[in-house]
Protein backbone atom coordinates (compact mmCIF):
# COMPACT_ATOMS: atom_id res chain seq x y z
CA UNK A 1 0.00 0.00 0.00
CA UNK A 2 3.00 2.33 0.69
CA UNK A 3 4.14 2.22 -3.29
CA UNK A 4 0.42 3.33 -3.90
CA UNK A 5 0.49 6.22 -2.00
CA UNK A 6 3.67 7.13 -3.16
CA UNK A 7 2.97 6.60 -6.79
CA UNK A 8 -0.35 8.65 -6.14
CA UNK A 9 1.17 11.64 -4.73
CA UNK A 10 3.56 12.04 -7.56
CA UNK A 11 0.49 11.60 -10.11
CA UNK A 12 -1.59 13.95 -8.18
CA UNK A 13 1.77 16.57 -7.99
CA UNK A 14 1.72 15.90 -11.31
CA UNK A 15 -1.28 17.28 -11.98
CA UNK A 16 -1.20 20.13 -9.66
CA UNK A 17 1.12 21.81 -12.03
CA UNK A 18 -0.61 21.42 -15.14
CA UNK A 19 -1.93 25.42 -16.23
CA UNK A 20 -4.99 25.28 -18.67
CA UNK A 21 -4.89 29.07 -19.80
CA UNK A 22 -8.59 28.46 -21.59
CA UNK A 23 -9.29 30.80 -24.04
CA UNK A 24 -5.90 32.42 -23.47
CA UNK A 25 -3.66 29.66 -24.45
CA UNK A 26 -2.67 31.70 -27.85
CA UNK A 27 -0.97 34.90 -25.68
CA UNK A 28 0.96 31.49 -23.93
CA UNK A 29 4.02 31.20 -25.67
CA UNK A 30 6.88 29.41 -25.36
CA UNK A 31 11.05 29.40 -26.61
CA UNK A 32 12.78 32.45 -27.76
CA UNK A 33 10.10 34.44 -26.40
CA UNK A 34 9.90 33.34 -22.64
CA UNK A 35 14.35 33.36 -22.72
CA UNK A 36 13.60 37.19 -24.08
CA UNK A 37 10.95 38.13 -21.23
CA UNK A 38 13.37 36.44 -18.78
CA UNK A 39 16.93 38.18 -19.84
CA UNK A 40 14.59 41.73 -19.93
CA UNK A 41 13.66 40.88 -16.18
CA UNK A 42 17.17 39.86 -15.03
CA UNK A 43 18.41 43.24 -17.20
CA UNK A 44 15.68 45.11 -14.69
CA UNK A 45 16.41 43.25 -11.68
CA UNK A 46 20.23 43.72 -11.91
CA UNK A 47 19.59 47.52 -13.05
CA UNK A 48 17.40 48.24 -9.64
CA UNK A 49 20.08 46.74 -7.71
CA UNK A 50 22.58 49.00 -9.22
CA UNK A 51 20.18 52.10 -8.45
CA UNK A 52 19.90 50.86 -4.84
CA UNK A 53 23.67 50.55 -4.39
CA UNK A 54 23.75 54.47 -5.81
CA UNK A 55 21.03 55.43 -3.71
CA UNK A 56 23.19 53.77 -0.78
CA UNK A 57 25.86 55.61 -1.85
CA UNK A 58 24.84 58.83 -2.12
CA UNK A 59 23.19 58.90 1.30
CA UNK A 60 26.38 57.62 2.91
CA UNK A 61 27.77 61.12 1.51
CA UNK A 62 25.17 63.02 2.73
CA UNK A 63 25.41 60.99 6.35
CA UNK A 64 29.28 62.35 5.78
CA UNK A 65 28.56 65.60 4.60
CA UNK A 66 26.05 66.44 7.62
CA UNK A 67 28.58 65.14 10.18
CA UNK A 68 31.59 67.30 8.62
CA UNK A 69 28.89 69.56 8.77
CA UNK A 70 27.80 69.73 12.56
CA UNK A 71 31.98 69.32 13.51
CA UNK A 72 32.04 72.78 11.80
CA UNK A 73 29.31 74.28 13.36
CA UNK A 74 30.79 72.90 17.23
CA UNK A 75 33.89 74.20 15.94
CA UNK A 76 32.62 78.04 14.76
CA UNK A 77 30.61 78.03 18.21
CA UNK A 78 33.45 77.09 20.14
CA UNK A 79 35.44 80.44 18.68
CA UNK A 80 32.19 82.22 18.56
CA UNK A 81 32.50 82.01 22.80
CA UNK A 82 36.10 82.65 23.15
CA UNK A 83 35.64 85.50 21.12
CA UNK A 84 32.77 86.79 23.36
CA UNK A 85 34.46 86.13 26.56
CA UNK A 86 37.72 87.80 25.52
CA UNK A 87 35.36 90.58 24.50
CA UNK A 88 35.51 92.46 27.92
CA UNK A 89 38.88 92.11 28.47
CA UNK A 90 40.47 92.92 25.04
CA UNK A 91 38.61 96.13 25.63
CA UNK A 92 40.02 96.80 29.27
CA UNK A 93 43.71 95.93 27.21
CA UNK A 94 42.90 98.15 24.80
CA UNK A 95 41.91 101.05 27.35
CA UNK A 96 45.41 100.97 29.04
CA UNK A 97 45.19 97.77 31.41
CA UNK A 98 47.91 95.69 30.15
CA UNK A 99 48.46 93.17 32.88
CA UNK A 100 45.67 91.54 31.41
CA UNK A 101 47.52 90.33 28.90
CA UNK A 102 49.10 88.54 31.96
CA UNK A 103 46.37 87.00 33.51
CA UNK A 104 45.94 83.53 33.38
CA UNK A 105 42.42 82.97 32.65
CA UNK A 106 43.26 85.31 29.59
CA UNK A 107 45.97 82.97 28.75
CA UNK A 108 43.93 80.23 28.81
CA UNK A 109 41.12 82.11 26.65
CA UNK A 110 44.07 82.82 23.63
CA UNK A 111 45.15 79.07 24.08
CA UNK A 112 42.10 78.01 22.96
CA UNK A 113 41.27 81.12 20.21
CA UNK A 114 44.70 80.46 18.59
CA UNK A 115 43.43 76.56 18.72
CA UNK A 116 40.07 77.32 17.04
CA UNK A 117 41.48 79.70 14.88
CA UNK A 118 43.33 77.33 13.06
CA UNK A 119 40.34 74.37 13.23
CA UNK A 120 37.76 76.89 11.83
CA UNK A 121 40.06 78.49 9.06
CA UNK A 122 41.03 74.98 8.13
CA UNK A 123 37.39 73.67 7.85
CA UNK A 124 36.07 77.01 6.31
CA UNK A 125 38.94 76.73 3.34
CA UNK A 126 36.73 73.18 2.62
CA UNK A 127 33.34 75.17 2.69
CA UNK A 128 33.98 78.22 0.92
CA UNK A 129 33.80 76.59 -2.62
CA UNK A 130 31.01 73.83 -1.95
CA UNK A 131 27.59 76.28 -2.59
CA UNK A 132 26.60 80.27 -2.44
CA UNK A 133 24.41 79.61 0.21
CA UNK A 134 27.17 78.78 2.11
CA UNK A 135 29.11 82.29 1.31
CA UNK A 136 27.00 84.09 3.74
CA UNK A 137 28.39 81.97 6.59
CA UNK A 138 31.53 81.88 5.18
CA UNK A 139 31.32 86.23 5.43
CA UNK A 140 30.38 85.30 8.87
CA UNK A 141 33.05 83.36 9.92
CA UNK A 142 35.91 85.62 8.23
CA UNK A 143 34.50 88.14 10.42
CA UNK A 144 35.18 86.55 13.52
CA UNK A 145 38.01 85.13 12.15
CA UNK A 146 39.66 89.12 11.99
CA UNK A 147 37.98 89.73 15.25
CA UNK A 148 39.76 86.48 16.88
CA UNK A 149 43.15 87.30 15.32
CA UNK A 150 43.10 90.83 16.23
CA UNK A 151 42.02 89.50 19.96
CA UNK A 152 45.59 87.35 19.34
CA UNK A 153 47.72 90.02 18.51
CA UNK A 154 46.81 92.24 21.59
CA UNK A 155 47.12 89.35 23.56
CA UNK A 156 50.49 87.93 22.60
CA UNK A 157 51.64 90.62 21.03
Amino acid sequence: MAKKNKSSKKESAKEQHIIDFGKFHEYAQTGEEIEKIHELTEQEKNLLIDDFKKIQKVEKEEEVELTAIKHFEKKLQELIENVVYLEGYIQQIEEGNPMLKINLSVKELGGKLVKNIGEVEKLSTSILGEEKKILGLAKHISQVLTKAKRYQSLIFG
